[in-house]
């Protein structure tokens, strides 16, 4: 992978988020191969973005797997959000299941 070196163990922490959720190298290295097949080369992702392991590993996934990531606060208004989506068309957007 792109941003892990070969001597990092698979079950440390990379990641804990404002909740205490914590997610190992092993599992971002994993979930970043899932997202390389749901995804094509290069697309523009728009990430909603909070402070949150799920933000983290869609941002880490986009990076690893060479795909465009674009950050936006996940409180971004609704109107501005929709327009951005009409201006740019990405292929995916990664948001908060909440």
């Amino acid at each position: 992978m792109l941003l892990f070196p070969n001597h990092i163990e698979s079950n440390a922490v990379a990641a804990i988020d404002n909740y205490n959720n914590e997610m190992t190298y092993g599992e971002l290295i994993e979930f970043g191969k899932e997202l390389f097949y749901a995804v094509e080369n290069r697309s523009l992702i728009f990430i909603l973005s909070d402070n949150s392991i799920g933000a983290f590993s869609g941002y880490i996934g986009c990076i690893n797997n060479k795909f465009v990531p674009l950050l936006l606060n996940s409180n971004l208004d609704n109107s501005f959000l929709l327009e951005l989506i009409k201006i740019y068309k990405p292929c995916f957007i990664w948001a908060p299941g909440d």
